[in-house]
């Protein structure tokens, strides 16, 4: 997480503070569009009864449900583009690790704007614009979804 920064006499934190992926602030603020570089992970968390395995899949399994209900709401209210993300994102300190995966995260989202099935689409409606098999989603996404093919 980031330190507090105030711009224009207004304090703007980290997104991690309120929400891993704040597509509805977005909204809010009235974005007409919303592009997710999505660094969460998918995985539900490991199984286990010490404490630490618990809160790590309780924290898993929040992250997931907010991760649905922000792509959810932003996907029936404005275009919302996912484009795929590294597989590999490393850990939360591995800073060689994130900086290596922002460079192909951020190579990976040029390439899904600039592809053809993207460039055809004239004037993007309201859903989830995705390659079906790049991010599982769950199958309450599945309906929002406007699948990008290659």
């Amino acid at each position: 997480m980031l330190p507090p920064v105030e711009i224009g006499g207004r304090w703007f934190v980290d997104g991690l503070a309120s929400a891993n992926l704040p597509a509805i602030p977005a909204l809010h603020r009235g974005a007409g569009s919303i592009v997710v570089l999505d660094t969460g992970s998918k995985a539900p968390g490991e199984i286990g009864t010490t404490p630490a395995k618990v809160l790590g899949r309780v924290g898993a399994i929040m992250a997931s449900s907010q991760r649905r209900r922000q792509l959810r709401e932003a996907a029936r209210n404005v275009p919302v583009l996912l484009p795929p993300t590294p597989a590999d994102l490393g850990g939360t300190l591995d800073f060689a690790g994130t900086m290596r995966a922002g460079a192909a995260g951020y190579a990976m989202a040029r390439a899904f704007v600039a592809d053809p099935a993207m460039q055809r689409r004239r004037r993007l409606r309201p859903g989830l614009y995705a390659r079906p098999d790049d991010h599982g989603l769950s199958p309450e996404l599945r309906p929002l979804v406007r699948e990008v093919r290659r």
